[in-house]
């Protein structure tokens, strides 16, 4: 605010009498303070303001800025320093905005103390760059060619801080009693520090070679106690590196003793030892891995000792250490095993050694000599063996004629009789863990077996698919072999794992919402919802490459029927056929039947299906019929396409909910004269019988959607075999039930909507009668537990899925327009409807 002012000569050249007394409103970066504005270096109107001893405070705020403002061309400048809460920050140039404040100081500090509830930490801070938005409550200070200092120089950030009423938070490196963690989630308190998704490392003499580095960790210092707590933020296959050891550990929880410098790991109780490993990251020991319960780090000697090892298997050999621990020094060096057991098992197998010394070289191979335990007559004896190792136990062969073939085929040289070898009219037991291809497609591993009185060289182990593009792939298979073969060909049901665990394959979804498929191989967990699973012969095609698991009439092209699964390596894609189980069929009243022919793209996760649906739910005929008639006026007076078309898609999925015979006689008559497709069997009178629908996976949402027409086949009795628009959508709620939502649409005023979710059915219908008939049915006042509950919807709950599943999956903004026929007493005003797949 300028006052008014007189010249007297206003033609002069000099400016030292262009004073305008005034107060300056900053429009609340500072309060208003009388000033004169001056013809500043720049020409400008402006001021140079020195603050008042006790300084201004600042966005009305207790923040305090002191020593000088200046206005020019430049805008509004400070030279001095800025109190904040518990910090003092010292720049010759403050740059000041409407809503903030920026500038690179030249150093600061932070008191520690506690502000209420809140407490802060010591830091010198030395250049930074600071952003500070008052209104926001956030300060940001940032790093600049030196880290700032916490905690009395004991610990460095480089990185940036964030000052703000309700703490002090951060991002970046910190440093401090050797260890580094790297986080954007840090907050900083007097006597403690915590970084939330950290990557906390402690290092070693080693640049390249942290002695411990955990990722996505919940990393705390107490440093009252001088102990830091680290756990792990989400469960992953290995949870802390050893890099300088070339360990891993699924252990979640360390602590770190800073005055001991030792790190402590133990399996939670809630946890399975299955679940609590170690394993290798040396490339040579091809990532040994095994079991264990506890696990020592010493820093100082940077070796690691685990416990409560139940065994390491090593090729099929299960190591058992003495007192069940072992250390591990530089690059996974283990110590040489002094009074250990060796146990080998198998389904047809158990062989046991004692007294054993043994040098582990690998995950799949060892040197060792022990005592091999054999029972006789009812008691036990030691059987020396040296030179044991999986090499030479593999090599050893039968010296019977008529075995010869199948040792050429194994391109093995005959053996001469070992010191090892003298003791076989007892008995002795020859393993091996490799990578032997005994067919196209396949690799062997297991017991090659050399029995007393029977020198027939038998394999009796397992077959692993070479799944190049699946590099933790590390199943086997059981299998038996006593004749040349051409291929492998196992049954799925009757195979197992080498664990006894049954053989999967198939597409699940699990907890998490995520779809996943397995292809001879375990489900992430056992409650996981089964969507698809394969059934018969597993054998691999040379030709196509191919994985196929298939039963044998429809592998042969006899039947329709039959599930089917094939898997792609190079590619890693899946194609299927079959039954599919997009429901729980215990939990529900409403039985949902599916017959598939899908695909499954695993890099991007994209699952599409041409599915077959039968929606089989105790809702009256009468209800039924009214909503028949009404699309089949509808539809008679409009047309559309044919729903059930005769092609081999559609006989396929057929098949698969009607049997293969009942399929065949309807490709046979439908050659000569239509028929219904409701009237080749009773599987098919049901409510809603969709004959085709194409459907996609949505990864983000965790469930199916269409993306195509609907095609009706049928509604109970009534043949109706015509495409409409519709949206159907098919997923599970959080914990675990099953929710369908369909909405069709035979024409604009003649649209129906079914959502199905807890046993519960709510039903709304451009269709009054309908609407009516369901009202009268709705099971408010007499709902019993166990019974379907009918409830009778309204347009709210219909336009609210509608527009939902447009945005979500068609990415669609534009509000649906729903039409009622002339005489609904309703209506919906609305924006004009699109002209794209969202109709």
């Amino acid at each position: 605010i300028v006052r008014p002012k007189k010249f007297d000569d206003i033609d002069s050249d000099s400016t030292e009498n262009l004073i305008f007394p005034g107060a300056f409103n900053s429009g609340g970066i500072f309060p208003v303070f009388e000033d004169s504005l001056i013809i500043m270096e720049d020409q400008s109107l402006g001021f140079n303001h020195e603050i008042p001893k006790e300084g201004y405070n600042l966005y009305g705020t207790p923040a305090k800025t002191y020593e000088t403002i200046r206005l020019s061309n430049n805008g509004i400048r400070g030279t001095g320093k800025i109190d904040f809460i518990h910090s003092h920050l010292f720049s010759d140039d403050f740059i000041y905005y409407s809503d903030s404040v920026t500038t690179d100081g030249y150093k600061g500090y932070i008191d520690p103390g506690q502000v209420k509830s809140l407490n802060f930490p010591q830091a010198d801070l030395g250049n930074f760059r600071m952003s500070w938005y008052p209104r926001k409550d956030s300060m940001y200070l940032i790093t600049i060619g030196e880290p700032f200092n916490f905690y009395t120089k004991s610990a460095q950030l480089v990185g940036n801080v964030n000052l703000t009423q309700a703490g002090v938070y951060g991002s970046g490196s910190f440093f401090t009693r050797g260890s580094v963690t790297e986080s954007k989630k840090m907050t900083f308190e007097e006597k403690s520090f915590e970084a939330r998704n950290s990557t906390f490392q402690i290092l070693s003499d080693q640049v390249d070679k942290p002695a411990m580095v955990g990722e996505d960790m919940y990393t705390k210092f107490d440093l009252e106690k001088n102990i830091v707590a680290i756990n792990v933020e989400h469960k992953r296959d290995a949870e802390f590196t050893f890099p300088y050891a070339a360990m891993k550990t699924s252990i979640v929880n360390a602590t770190w003793f800073l005055e001991d410098s030792i790190v402590t790991m133990k399996k939670p109780d809630n946890v399975e030892l299955i679940d609590s490993y170690f394993y290798s990251t040396r490339q040579d020991l091809d990532s040994l891995a095994f079991n264990g319960t506890n696990a020592i780090y010493d820093i100082k000697t940077s070796e690691l000792r685990v416990q409560g090892i139940p065994h390491i298997l090593v090729a099929d050999a299960k190591i058992i250490p003495a007192n069940n621990e072992t250390t591990i020094k530089f690059n996974s060096e283990l110590e040489t095993f002094q009074n250990a057991k060796i146990i080998y098992e198998s389904p047809e197998l158990y062989h046991f050694l004692t007294d054993a010394t043994i040098d582990v070289v690998s995950k799949n191979d060892f040197n060792a000599k022990a005592y091999y335990v054999a029972s006789t007559k009812g008691d036990t004896s030691k059987i020396p063996m040296y030179d044991l190792s999986v090499k030479k136990r593999y090599f050893t062969k039968d010296t019977t004629a008529e075995n010869d073939m199948e040792i050429r085929r194994f391109s093995r040289k005959k053996n001469t009789e070992t010191q090892e070898l003298k003791y076989y009219t007892q008995a002795t037991g020859i393993t091996k863990s490799g990578d032997i291809e005994i067919a196209p497609g396949f690799a062997y591993k297991g017991n090659v077996t050399l029995k007393t009185y029977k020198q027939a060289l038998e394999l009796s182990g397992f077959v692993q698919p070479e799944f190049t593009k699946k590099p933790e792939y590390n199943l086997w298979v059981t299998y038996k072999q006593e004749e040349e073969i051409a291929e492998v060909v196992f049954n799925l049901k009757e195979e197992t794992f080498e664990d006894g665990d049954r053989i999967i394959g198939g597409l699940h979804q699990d907890i998490r919402g995520r779809l996943y498929p397995t292809f001879i191989e375990k489900k992430k967990n056992q409650k996981d919802h089964d969507y698809f699973l394969a059934e018969g012969m597993v054998k691999y095609n040379v030709n196509s490459k191919n994985y196929i698991i298939e039963e044998s009439l429809k592998s042969l092209g006899e039947k329709y029927e039959g599930q089917t699964f094939i898997y792609n390596d190079s590619t890693q894609s899946y194609s299927f056929e079959g039954k599919m189980s997009f429901f729980n069929v215990k939990n529900n009243k409403l039985n949902l039947s599916a017959s598939v022919i899908g695909s499954l793209d695993a890099k991007p996760n994209i699952c599409t299906l041409d599915a077959a649906l039968i929606i089989d739910i105790d809702l009256q005929k009468t209800i039924a019929d009214l909503m028949s008639v009404d699309l089949l006026d509808i539809l008679t007076r409009l047309g559309g396409d044919l729903a059930n078309e005769l092609n081999t898609n559609n006989l396929l999925k057929l098949s698969n909910l009607v049997g293969d015979e009942i399929t065949k006689k309807y490709q046979s008559d439908s050659q000569e004269d239509y028929t219904p497709l409701v009237e080749i069997s009773g599987l098919l009178n049901k409510f809603l019988v969709i004959s085709g629908v194409t459907m996609n996976w949505s990864p983000d949402e965790s469930s199916w959607y269409n993306n195509s027409k609907i095609a009706i086949s049928n509604i109970y009795d009534e043949d109706i075999n015509t495409q409409v628009d519709g949206f159907l959508e098919i997923k599970k709620d959080d914990v675990g039930g099953d929710i369908l939502n369909l909405f069709i649409q035979a024409a604009p005023g003649s649209w129906y909507y079914f959502n199905y979710q807890d046993n519960s059915l709510l039903v709304y219908s451009s269709n009054s009668e309908f609407n009516a008939e369901i009202k009268s049915n709705e099971s408010t006042g007499k709902f019993k537990p166990g019974q379907l509950l009918l409830v009778a919807g309204e347009e709210t709950e219909t336009l609210n899925y509608i527009n939902t599943f447009r945005k979500v999956y068609l990415d669609i903004e534009d509000p649906f327009k729903l039409t009622y026929p002339d005489g609904f007493d309703e209506f919906l005003d609305v924006s004009d409807d699109d002209d794209d797949d969202g109709f």
